[in-house]
């Protein structure tokens, strides 16, 4: 005895079966690409003590980081990730007035990735942040908070 199954049960198994595949397929990439992909800073020891999935958005929003241009890295603007913060100018940090008040610094930190602050866990802790941390601490009394960085 045979049994006979119509040929809309039989293609609506199949096109179940090619989801559970492309999903399982989807799932298996996106494993491999959080868990493996090369990612320097999760295997430093410098992000040894840190959460792995805040080292692992580091990576990430590095990664998506976006420029001007392909061959210039110089940011765009107005991104704004977990870690990262590019303001309107370009400049890592928070906003700041373009006109400065005669009673204001204005510090420009220029430097490479590091300066950048690449691989930082936030704006707050980036070599220009420390420096205005600084600023602030001594009560100098111009002082405007408007530290950022710029990578070339």
């Amino acid at each position: 005895m045979s049994v006979q199954v119509s040929y809309k049960k039989q293609f609506t198994l199949a096109i179940i079966f090619l989801l559970i595949i492309v999903a399982g397929v989807e799932g298996i990439v996106r494993g491999w690409e959080f868990f493996v992909l090369g990612c320097r800073p999760a295997t430093s020891d410098a992000y040894e003590d840190m959460n792995y999935l805040l080292v692992r958005q580091i990576c990430l929003d590095v990664r998506f980081l976006q420029f001007t241009e392909p061959d210039v890295v110089s940011n765009k603007s107005d991104q704004h990730m977990s870690t990262i913060n590019i303001n309107s100018y370009g400049i890592r940090g928070s906003e700041f007035p373009i006109d400065k008040p005669d009673n204001t610094y204005r510090i420009i930190i220029v430097g490479g990735s590091t300066t950048f602050g690449h691989g930082a866990s936030s704006d707050d802790t980036t070599m220009p942040a420390f420096v205005q941390k600084k600023f602030d601490s001594e009560n100098i009394s111009k002082r405007n908070g408007a530290f950022g960085s710029q990578y070339y």
